[in-house]
């Protein structure tokens, strides 16, 4: 599959009706899941050893306690994996691109916590002495020199591999110069193995020739999902100091990319938290394009709707019931939705509407010219003739849309991400379309809890588009639970 970029950034008029490949993210989203496996094991395989090497050599030559000392493996091991928790809590693993001098930062941080989390625990069981003490304060300034050098001496060798860190390619001008004046296998120890550059034609980047190229060139941007899926590289680095580049050409070009890192590229120094000559500008990690969190959603999902249910059960019965006895027609209205990739699904609701509602709502926006206006806005009214007493309740409530924990449960929804659109909202998102069918759309989502119809639809599309260019578990978290006050409020609801 190759996806073209429209000419210019000012191009307001993008096709809806991008062919979407879900194999080619998913695809990606399992290789970077395993680059960071494999990138990140050999690390922790070294702090481990590291740590039990230090208290079996503190064991060997008796600076240990022997009350201690007598347990053995039953000391070696839990603090092993305490301490590699604590690492891991500071991000050491995969730590790709890291800074050498924010990676010994944390290094010290995480040792400094270990080791008075492990003073606690050994003074709280063993006798206060001078063993003790002299244990503790080795094993920590072991650690503090031991662990980087381990490290550092573990990259070098790993670099000489073919199989270790993550596969990147370059985008941009700029990017590329930079990264032709450095050594490869300097970029390849701090975890970035950089297969080669794509290039954007006019008028995104200046095409310059000239210099010698150490990278290879793999191609246009236009065929960069193909040359991705080919080369096995989920990761782009993107030349922030290209301004003029068009978000919504880049929102397309890592349509299916799981990460895009924007850097600032220098020649000399070094970044912020990254590696010499690398700044982070910023960087999206498109979290629902990769199967491992994908997975933790849909359980997640799953887990919370069938704990839902038993309580939700009677509400439901109570809500069919006065629906049937307070209007004539069926409880549950099915509705056509845009899902993921573009497939249609029917979301379930409770029918807050009267039976003739198409026939009803035509008649009052020809009688209502201002509200017809106000209906092509939004698709939405404030006064809506067809919606009934009790469906009104409903809407402000929300409590219309619990039959779409039905949705969920197939697989249809999740329950949280961009609420399903019609057909007829596609031309409003236009540019954002692309991200909004890369995702499960959701009974609740970022613009339900930002005011939902107090916005207005451009706000809820940037809303969507921020939701996934920046998901992560506890954002989901937070949302489920902002849901909670914004039902009970009826904020934004009508």
């Amino acid at each position: 599959m190759t996806t073209m970029l429209m000419p210019s950034p000012s191009t307001s008029q993008r096709s809806t009706e991008l062919q979407l490949d879900p194999n080619i993210a998913f695809y990606l989203g399992r290789r970077l899941l395993m680059q960071r496996i494999v990138t990140c094991l050999p690390l922790v395989v070294v702090d481990a050893c590291v740590v039990s090497g230090l208290l079996a050599l503190l064991a060997v030559v008796g600076a240990m306690p022997a009350a201690i000392t007598s347990l053995s493996a039953g000391v070696v091991v839990p603090v092993s994996i305490g301490w590699g928790l604590l690492l891991a809590s500071y991000r050491m693993y995969p730590a790709i691109g890291v800074n050498p001098a924010i990676e010994l930062k944390r290094y010290t941080m995480a040792s400094t916590i270990a080791a008075c989390l492990l003073a606690i625990g050994v003074l709280g069981f063993v006798a206060f002495d001078l063993a003790s003490v002299s244990m503790i304060v080795l094993l920590w300034i072991g650690c503090l020199v031991g662990l980087p050098i381990a490290r550092y001496l573990a990259r070098l060798q790993l670099a000489k591999t073919s199989w270790w860190g993550t596969r990147c390619i370059v985008v941009g001008d700029s990017a590329t110069e930079y990264l032709n004046e450095q050594k490869p296998r300097q970029l390849t120890q701090l975890g970035y193995r950089v297969l080669g550059y794509v290039r954007c034609s006019e008028p995104y980047w200046d095409q310059e020739e000239g210099g010698v190229e150490t990278i290879e060139y793999l191609g246009p941007a236009a065929e960069l999902h193909d040359i991705c899926r080919s080369l096995n590289a989920a990761t782009l680095l993107v030349a922030a100091d290209q301004c003029d580049y068009s978000e919504d050409a880049m929102g397309q070009l890592g349509l299916h990319i799981p990460r895009i890192e924007r850097m600032e590229f220098c020649s000399v120094g070094f970044g912020h938290d990254r590696c010499p000559g690398l700044a982070p500008a910023s960087h999206t990690e498109n979290g629902l394009l990769q199967p491992g969190n994908l997975m933790l959603k849909r359980c997640i999902d799953l887990i919370a709707v069938l704990a839902a249910v038993p309580v939700l059960l009677p509400l439901m019965a109570a809500i069919g019931l006065s629906i049937r006895l307070s209007s004539p027609g069926p409880v549950f209205y099915r509705h056509s939705r845009v899902g993921r990739y573009g497939r249609t699904i029917r979301v379930w609701k409770f029918r807050t509407m009267v039976q003739n509602a198409d026939q009803v709502l035509q008649s009052h926006l020809a009688e209502n010219p201002e509200l017809r206006r106000e209906w092509e806005l939004d698709h939405k009214l404030k006064q809506d003739p067809r919606v009934t007493r009790v469906g009104s309740f409903l809407r402000k409530t929300s409590l219309d849309e619990l039959p779409q924990l039905i949705n969920v449960l197939v697989g249809d929804m999740s329950l949280v991400g961009p609420r399903p659109i019609v057909t007829a909202e596609i031309e409003k998102y236009a540019e954002a379309y692309p991200l909004y069918v890369a995702v499960q759309p959701g009974l609740t989502g970022l613009w339900q809890v930002s005011g939902r119809n107090n916005t207005t639809y451009e706000r809820r599309i940037e809303l969507d588009r921020r939701y996934v260019s920046s998901w992560s578990v506890w954002l989901d978290c937070y949302i489920l639970t902002r849901t909670i006050k914004t039902v009970a409020f009826c904020e934004g609801a009508y």
